[in-house]
């Protein structure tokens, strides 16, 4: 928390001032809802009234260089692009399926407005166009009210019905695809088209502030930064219907006045849904200088992405959500808002920088951006240099807990959350997560990201542009600390000849509050060359099935020991429990004096101690407990691993059986009763693959779990 946000709570206790800002929230709710209660947006005098009100002689500044259309569509994007063409969609683990509006009472009033809003785009491209149907989970088969005001929008309406699939579809990520659309067979023309149907289609079956895609404000701002960016690649086409341009560019305006009025903000603490919205204001506020309230905007927007980054990352340049899948969604959002920073003109940031200070209701204040040292005249960069101080451990962390095999371990919750996907022609895992060092390294001209993303190099040239934001400075030397520890996210990371070991043991995220992260203290992956081993398992799914999230997220599914029934931070009950975790037990991350993990908790009331020991053919796990009883011990394989039991006269003995390389054998001592269960995996929000767990019971208060392979492996 920054000083003068702690000055503005004027020693209030924090229960009353989260009762205050709950009234101010209701309060500020019911005057938007009397004031939306018979219409949706602007009307067409306001709207110009509003346009004209802005700075009409400033040029947007859209994302990134000047788009290059590729000279041909590679064969991979091919498939891709003609699934977009056919509105098939692989949306959160559904698998590629047609997403189309049905010929009901509701699709009658959406084709109605669809038409008026694209008569100047070519008539033979609006005849076969095919309405989406942007509200349901077509999985379930549910379908959300498009009339129904955003507030009232049940989030959970049924058992099995997943919101986040129409926001998720709605947050136009595909736009990349249709953007590699190369000049061959006029792909990039269709493609630019159809970015602008499907757009267009999507603001007709969406009246501002209905339905389900208006109900969280941080999808409005994803998908305004995939909206702009769309109008980056397509430009050189839409310029020649100037119609439809200006309807998408009407509701991108729409979509600024309606995060700003639903921030997710909070002095005591701020999340990746917060972070998101101050993304999307300052994509918002640059792209539509024309518009009043867009200087604000961009106030808001440079303010709190430099105070969001000291926040939303500790100082060893972890994630404050305890997940690594949401470490890389922010640090995405960070780096390319910081990207767009970087570009802003110096007579809009003159102008910017010398607003009077403003109170929001549901926000910050904005203060002089002078005072904050932002847009300096004076300085090489638009942002100050603690925050590529700290953008540079945050790629940082990305890079040491990368793996041979390019992913991270799946710590925390994965809900697969992207702020953009502009390479679809690269393959990746959503646990690979080097891309975001690929523009890290070219923002920071680091030449070891550089290296580790360089499949996404044109991506990264095509955020930052063809040379390094910041002035060229040689990069720091590589760290050498192994094992490595992030003591602020509680994981240590160790090599050794080929094999990998990461260990976790800290918080659950959110100053203690839990939100992502998970029962996991003293579990660990492992992996040797690129094959995984012992994996986290992910967490599948949130809302739809909160037994499923629950067991997820629970200790039992990791890679540690537990005590059956009982967690190692109790899980809150109902829906309301999903996303919280209070932080109640010790939990402590070192490295002792003969380079060793040691991970400690008293989750289960005595002190559980694991002692971790990687060789270059081996792994050594010492638990050891304060006082006996009866416990478990788990080990979460890969889905490409295959477990059997052997006999073994000293203990219990596994062979794991791998796909791309050794065969590991695992010994047990200390441990009765081995069994092989159907383990935790997923590879991806919404995608459960079946793997396979090792159970044994523990016959004492310590135990010793060895994993042996070749040297050659």
């Amino acid at each position: 928390m920054t000083t003068d946000r702690v000055s503005d709570l004027r020693g209030m206790p924090l229960f009353f001032h989260r009762v205050r800002r709950k009234l101010i929230r209701l309060a500020h709710t019911r005057r938007v809802r009397m004031r939306d209660v018979n219409r949706a947006g602007l009307s067409d005098a306001e709207y110009l009234e509003r346009e004209r009100a802005g700075n009409t002689e400033a040029q947007p500044i859209l994302p990134g260089e000047t788009y290059t259309v590729p000279a041909s569509t590679p064969v991979a994007v091919r498939a891709a692009l003609d699934d977009v063409f056919a509105h098939r969609f692989d949306v959160l683990g559904s698998g590629p399926a047609e997403v189309r509006a049905k010929n009901d009472a509701s699709a009658d009033r959406w084709r109605a407005r669809f038409a008026e809003l694209a008569s100047d785009l070519p008539g033979d491209a609006i005849k076969d166009y095919r309405p989406i149907d942007w509200h349901s989970d077509f999985v379930a088969g549910y379908r959300w009210d498009d009339r129904v005001y955003y507030l009232d929008i049940p989030l959970a309406p049924q058992f099995g019905v997943d919101i986040k699939r129409p926001r998720e579809l709605s947050r136009f990520q595909h736009v990349g695809v249709l953007a590699a659309a190369g000049r061959r067979d006029g792909d990039h023309d269709r493609a630019a088209i159809e970015f602008a149907l499907e757009t267009l289609d999507w603001i007709a079956a969406n009246p501002v502030r209905r339905g389900v895609n208006w109900a969280s404000a941080m999808d409005v701002s994803i998908r305004a930064v995939s909206w702009i960016w769309g109008l980056r690649f397509f430009d050189d086409v839409l310029r020649d219907f100037p119609r439809a341009r200006g309807q998408i560019v009407r509701s991108l305006y729409e979509h600024g006045l309606h995060v700003q009025e639903n921030l997710d903000y909070a002095r005591e603490g701020t999340n990746n849904h917060y972070l998101a919205d101050v993304t999307g204001l300052l994509f918002l506020g640059a792209a539509l200088p024309q518009f009043r309230e867009s200087d604000r905007w961009l106030h808001l927007g440079l303010q709190e992405l430099v105070s969001e980054i000291d926040r939303q990352f500790h100082p060893d340049g972890s994630s404050r959500e305890a997940s690594t899948s949401y470490h890389r969604l922010c640090a995405e959002m960070a780096f390319s808002a910081a990207a767009l920073a970087e570009r802003l003109p110096a007579e809009r940031l003159g102008a910017v920088r010398h607003r009077r200070e403003e109170s929001l209701t549901l926000g910050p204040r904005l203060r002089s951006l002078a005072m904050r040292d932002i847009g300096s005249l004076d300085r090489e960069t638009v942002l100050p240099a603690r925050v590529y101080e700290r953008l540079s451990r945050v790629a940082e962390f990305t890079s040491a807990l990368t793996k041979a095999n390019g992913r991270v371990p799946q710590i925390g919750d994965n809900d697969s959350g992207r702020l953009h996907k502009l390479s679809p022609g690269v393959h990746e895992s959503v646990c690979d997560h080097r891309a975001v060092l690929a523009v890290a390294g070219k923002m920071l001209a680091r030449g070891d990201f550089v290296t580790l993303g360089k499949a996404w190099n044109d991506e990264a040239t095509l955020i930052v542009g063809p040379e390094p934001a910041l002035p060229t400075r040689d990069s720091p030397p590589a760290r050498s600390d192994n094992p490595r520890v992030f003591p602020d996210f509680g994981v240590a990371v160790a090599r050794s000849g080929v094999a990998y070991l990461a260990v976790t043991c800290g918080s659950n995220g959110l100053d203690g509050r839990g939100g992502h992260g998970h029962n996991d203290k003293g579990s660990f992956e492992l992996a040797i060359g690129e094959q995984d081993i012992v994996v986290d398992g992910g967490s599948f799914v949130y809302v739809p099935d909160p037994d499923t999230r629950n067991r997820f997220r629970s200790t039992q599914a990791h890679s540690t020991v537990w005590v059956s029934g009982r967690e190692q931070d109790p899980l809150p009950l109902g829906r309301e429990g999903l996303f919280s975790l209070p932080e109640k037990c010790f939990r402590a991350l070192t490295v002792n004096d003969d380079n060793h993990i040691v991970a400690e908790h008293d989750g289960f009331g005595a002190v559980h101690r694991r002692r971790f020991a990687l060789g270059d053919q081996q792994l050594v796990i010492e638990d050891s407990f304060a006082e006996s009883g009866e416990r478990l011990i788990g080990f979460n394989l890969d889905p490409s691993v295959t477990a059997l039991i052997v006999s073994h006269q000293d203990g219990l003995a596994f062979v794991l059986k791998t796909e791309l390389g050794p065969t590991v054998r695992l010994t047990i001592v200390g441990a009765v009763a081995p069994r092989i269960d159907d383990g935790h995996f997923s590879a991806g929000y919404g995608v459960r693959i079946r793997n396979q767990r090792i159970v044994a019971t523990l016959a004492g208060t310590s135990v010793l779990s060895r994993f042996d392979w070749s040297r050659d492996a």
